[in-house]
C-alpha cells in the first residue's frame, strides 16, 4: 500500500505550522504589553493612588486595573501548557 502526499496536503502541513509558530506571539504579546505599561507608570501610581486616601474610585480602579493581569497571566500560562 503506498500513499501519496499531495501539494495540497503540503500547503495544509505548512499553513497549519505557520499558524501554530505565530499563535504564541500573540498569546505572549499582551502579557508583555502589560508588564511594559506597569513600567511606564508605577511612579505615577505609587503616588497618586497608592499614597491617597481609599475612596470608591480607589476600590474601582482596583477592580478593573489588576483583573487584567490575572487574566491575562492564565490565559498565557494555559495556552503556553496546552500547546506544548
Amino acid at each position: 500500500m503506498s500513499s501519496t502526499i499531495s501539494a495540497q496536503d503540503i500547503s495544509n502541513i505548512k499553513t497549519a505550522l505557520f499558524h501554530e509558530y505565530y499563535r504564541g506571539f500573540f498569546q505572549v504579546a499582551p502579557l508583555a504589553i502589560l508588564i511594559y505599561d506597569v513600567f511606564l507608570t508605577l511612579d505615577l501610581e505609587i503616588d497618586y493612588f497608592w499614597r491617597s486616601p481609599w475612596t470608591i474610585i480607589s476600590s474601582l480602579y482596583v477592580l478593573v486595573r489588576y483583573p487584567t493581569f490575572i487574566d491575562v497571566g492564565i490565559s498565557a500560562i494555559s495556552n503556553y501548557r496546552i500547546s506544548s
